[in-house]
Formats: C-alpha cells, structure tokens, sequence
C-alpha cells in the first residue's frame, strides 16, 4: 500500500470515529477553504472537521497530516480548474458535500462581506436543505433555470458553481491584462558603470547624454 493511500485510510477511519461529517462533507469543507476570498487558518478548519479535536483520535499527527495532504490536492486540482467531488448522479453524497462547503464557508466572515460572495453557496444550501439562508432573488433564479429539478441542475453544474468562486474571489490574469501591462523599466546604468553598448568604457566616458566618447 503506498503512503498516499494509507494516510486516506487514516483520515476516513478518524472522520468515521470523531466528525460530524463524512468524507465527501470534509471534502466539500476543504473546496469552499480554497476557493475563499479569505485565508483560514488550520486550527479553525481542524476544530471543524474534528470538534473534539485531533487530540482525541489514534494517531493525531498522521490525522492531521492526512487532512494536510488532502487540502492540497484539492487546491491543485481546483488551480487546474478540476474539482475532486461526486457525480451529478450520486446525490446522498453530493448533499453530504454540499453541506460541508456551506459549513466551511461559514468560518470565513469575508464571504458574507464580498458583494455577490452568499450567491456563491446558494447551491450548497439549496442541496443540504438550508433554502432559508438563500436570498429570495437568487432562489428564485436557480428554480427557474432548474425547472423541475432543481437539485440535479446544481449538482450537474457542481463544479462550475465551485470555479465561478474561484474565479471571482481570485481573478487571474489574461493575455489582454499582460499585454496592457507597462513594459518593465531599464535598470539605471550608474556615471562608472560599463556602457550599455558593449564598448569596456565607463558610461561616462562613452555614450552618456548621447555625446561622441571621443569628444
């Protein structure tokens, strides 16, 4: 058994003795920490996925270093534009997903603070039965585009709901914003520096202001 796997083993048998959620609910928690507006520290997260804290279980340090593993595979495959979830058709585990992301964006108070950041867990509220926390524009948005199956249009477009925030909250440069950008300064070349042009003479000494070095 290699070590990646192992430690997977460790964590679920953890979250199956000590968490209120399930894997896919800690899996959902770990997307909604990477694609934040806000960093939380991993204490917070931890307390989270284990309130009696890591302490309590067999081994805590391979625990946590399991957790740690798994955050960031999550945050690679999300920087990749890929989310580690469940199918569309699975829907137990996608609720238990979802209600770890609504869960893990609780913790970050920059979510309710961003101006369209609640929107982005409308989804996850909706799947986990939290219709009350959805503002009544938005709810009545996605039941529209949903039709008569609300919940399977969110979790068809799981993925989509979990890269628009990241999108949002962490904007990434186009091709456009680099070619607009202003072109990096020259270094500035000091009087008794060699010249630029190639010369072995002191800048001073040869095309300074553009004079003739002989002059």
């Amino acid at each position: 058994m290699d070590e990646a796997r192992q430690r997977l083993e460790i964590l679920v048998q953890a979250i199956e003795q000590g968490s209120p959620f399930d894997l896919d609910g800690v899996v959902g928690i770990l997307h909604a920490l990477v694609v934040a507006p806000a960093t939380v520290a991993p204490p917070a997260w931890l307390d989270l996925v284990f309130p009696g804290g890591a302490d309590t279980l067999g081994d805590p340090k391979s625990v946590v270093a399991a957790l740690r593993q798994l955050h960031g595979e999550i945050a690679a495959a999300v920087d990749r534009g890929q989310i580690i979830g469940p199918a569309a058709h699975e829907v137990a585990r996608s609720q238990s997903f979802a209600a770890g992301y609504l869960a893990g964006a609780k913790l970050v108070p920059a979510w309710r603070e961003h101006a369209r950041a609640w929107e982005h867990v409308a989804w996850a509220a909706f799947l986990c039965g939290e219709v009350a926390s959805i503002a009544p524009a938005t709810l009545r948005s996605l039941e529209k585009k949903g039709g008569a199956d609300v919940g399977a249009y969110l979790r068809e477009g799981l993925a989509g709901w979990i890269l628009d925030a990241r999108d949002d909250f962490h904007p990434r440069a186009t091709l456009a914003d680099v070619a607009d950008a202003p072109a990096p300064r020259a270094a500035r070349v000091g009087r008794n520096d060699p010249c630029p042009c190639g010369s072995g003479k002191k800048y001073k000494r040869c095309c300074i202001g553009g004079r003739d070095p002989a002059a």
